[in-house]
């Protein structure tokens, strides 16, 4: 570790002060560039005034300016890429005409997925001249000629993402403008007004297809569905059932194309190419080509921020190479991340992103110094203690984003690993050389590809059969877990304080450590008090009228008809209410009086056994003059009785 931040760190560091900062407060464009401009006169100032009389006002000085300018840079980002057209704020049904250039196509069996980035035109009463990126879901399959960077004209009505406001929920809205789709084209015309003959993100797709093929050709529906997630990062075609088990003992890592696939590519494309060594500029020419091949396997994969930040980190690390230069790795994993803010600030609030630099820095850091604690005498030991120190390493810095995020913790994750990080490697390698395979098929060599492809598809089966195994264990996870972001920046100052305090043997870090967990179990115990003195009424946002009744721990549901293909749905909504809320849904109750698509008023009362009345009063309409409340099932709303 680092013993001072070093210069990426500092400018990351104030690039994020500023992104989170334009978040919480609207600053005008002109300000925030007067404030730049500021920040350079300082910087400049400072310099000179002080170069060769007080060092430290010089670094002071200097360093104030450059916190100006570059938390100015993070605000003006969000600037940028925010609402500037108005077109988030559209509603479903208003028709929109414009023309547009697709990004993408994805195949599956229920419909075609289209994204698009809109260019100009108008939606409802909003004229538009900048890039807005939507999505066409195309169910009847009616524009299957489109191609990468096709300029086509949409005419269309407008579907907002759905937005569940209910407790705990997934908020499907959110994610995808997080992803740069801010609304949804149920397209009545779609016409091509130029195709170019060629384009670079047509022939990265038309490649990333033809290898689709190639596994769709020997491996049967849920073996295709991991090695596609696994090698081509492409994630439609898993079952729910697979990623539940997947998710459920800690393997879905795998299953995302990281850093660990583009390690793997890395080294394999190195040794491939050292030969090239030999001759003149040889090492630049292998620098080169290294860099090409792991670009073009992140465009493959679709450019996650995870393979995104692998790249950029393994090509920093091969210049640096090529220039003979030891560079600092801390300095370029940062240095990664702050070209990825600044070319998409809105990644900063990315589930992948967050999870790929924190494990990254939580493996550098403790892994070789948790690895030094024993010393196994034979190969195979030493091989199983790596893979486990891994394993700790990374769950350690990332249980806490998990839990916040997925509300589960795997139990087996340990041995979960053991099997998992050394199947990726064989499975990455084995696509690789099924694909090579593929490509000598055309020179009579058809028997080797056919008995790769049967290999390849029995070490697949394999693997899913060793996570389902795991999966069965009892306690394989912990779920309905929850924590706030207040006991999340809680948890990371304690796992940070206690990783330092071992490290260096500081006692100063070491009564951090305590007080977090004094603040920690403080804030546990105000949650559940605060459950306990709570008491009132939840409309759910559902299809049909659905009214949970809560006072303190205790819950009941009211519901109307549920349909048995929606149970799951329902179950679901029930259960993230109560972890979120704290709760316990004791009861569910068919409400026959309950209107199917609206509920006009609820009226609270408070009396001697609050619960009771307010049963009554939704259950039988009884209005009470001093307090009445109306609503639709639009969106949720929690109305609360006054203790």
């Amino acid at each position: 570790m680092p013993k001072r931040l070093s210069p990426f760190a500092k400018l990351l560091l104030y690039l994020i002060i500023g992104i989170v900062g334009a978040y919480i407060a609207q600053v005008n464009a002109i300000s925030l560039w007067l404030i730049a401009l500021t920040g350079c006169g300082i910087s400049l100032f400072f310099h000179l005034q002080f170069y060769e009389f007080s060092r430290i006002k010089r670094v002071i000085g200097f360093q104030l300016g450059v916190f100006l300018v570059f938390s100015s840079v993070g605000a003006l980002l969000v600037a940028r890429t925010g609402n500037e057209a108005g077109l988030t704020d559209q509603k479903f049904g208003d028709n929109i005409y414009a023309s547009a250039v697709v990004r993408d196509v994805h195949f599956s069996d229920s419909a075609t997925v289209i994204n698009i980035a809109l260019l100009n035109g108008y939606a409802g009463d909003t004229v538009f001249d900048v890039p807005f990126g939507a999505t066409v879901k195309d169910k009847q399959k009616k524009f299957l000629n489109l191609l990468l960077d096709d300029e086509i004209f949409i005419e269309g009505k407008v579907q907002p993402f759905f937005e569940s406001t209910n407790p705990g929920a997934f908020n499907y809205r959110e994610y995808m403008e997080q992803n740069g789709k801010y609304f949804q084209v149920k397209a009545n015309t779609l016409n091509i007004l130029h195709r170019p003959k060629w384009s670079i993100w047509r022939a990265v797709y038309q490649v990333r297809n033809h290898l689709s093929n190639v596994l769709r050709k020997h491996l049967e529906y849920r073996e295709l569905g991991v090695a596609q997630a696994l090698v081509l990062g492409q994630k439609q075609y898993l079952e729910p059932e697979t990623k539940q088990a997947f998710a459920g003992v800690g393997a879905m890592h795998i299953l995302a194309v990281s850093g660990l696939h583009v390690g793997l590519v890395f080294l394999l494309f190195n040794w491939l190419f050292k030969p090239l060594q030999k001759l003149p500029n040889g090492h630049i020419v292998q620098t080169v080509l290294v860099i090409l091949v792991i670009v073009g396997y992140a465009a493959i994969t679709g450019f996650s921020p995870s393979v995104t930040r692998a790249s950029l980190m393994f090509a920093l690390i091969s210049v640096g190479n090529m220039l003979r230069r030891v560079g600092d790795i801390y300095n370029t994993i940062f240095a990664s991340a702050f070209l990825m803010l600044l070319y998409n600030p809105d990644l900063l609030f990315s589930i992948g992103f967050q999870l790929s630099y924190i494990a990254v820095l939580g493996i550098i850091f403790i892994y070789p110094k948790l690895f030094k604690c024993l010393a196994p005498k034979y190969w195979i030991t030493v091989k199983l203690w790596s893979l486990l120190c891994l394993a700790i390493a990374a769950q350690l810095v990332t249980f806490p984003l998990g839990i916040y995020y997925f509300h589960q913790f795997p139990t087996y994750f340990f041995i979960t690993n053991l099997i998992v990080i050394p199947a990726a490697f064989v499975l990455l390698l084995g696509g690789f050389v099924l694909f090579f395979s593929n490509a000598i098929t055309q020179l009579g060599f058809s028997i080797v590809e056919a008995w790769l492809g049967w290999m390849y598809q029995k070490v697949v089966w394999l693997l899913n059969e060793c996570i389902e195994i795991l999966y069965a264990f009892p306690v394989s996870s912990i779920a309905q877990l929850e924590i706030s972001e207040l006991q999340l920046f809680i948890i990371y100052l304690f796992i940070i304080s206690t990783v330092v305090f071992l490290v260096y043997k500081s006692s100063f870090f070491l009564r951090v450590g305590m007080l977090m967990i004094f603040l920690l179990c403080v804030s546990f115990t105000w949650n559940k008090y605060d459950v306990l003195r709570s008491s009132g009424v939840l409309v759910y946002q559902y299809n049909t009228s659905v009214v949970e009744v809560f006072e303190g721990k205790k819950s009941r549901c009211y519901a109307g008809f549920v349909h048995p293909q929606q149970q799951f749905y329902f179950d679901r909504m029930i259960q993230d209410f109560n972890r979120h809320e704290g709760r316990v849904t004791d009861t569910i109750v068919e409400a026959k009086l309950l209107k199917r698509n609206r509920v006009e008023q609820v009226s609270l009362v408070k009396g001697e056994n609050e619960i009771q009345l307010l049963e009554e009063s939704i259950l039988i309409k009884l209005e009470d003059r001093r307090q009445k409340e109306e609503f639709s099932l639009d969106s949720a709303r929690i109305f609360q009785v006054c203790n």
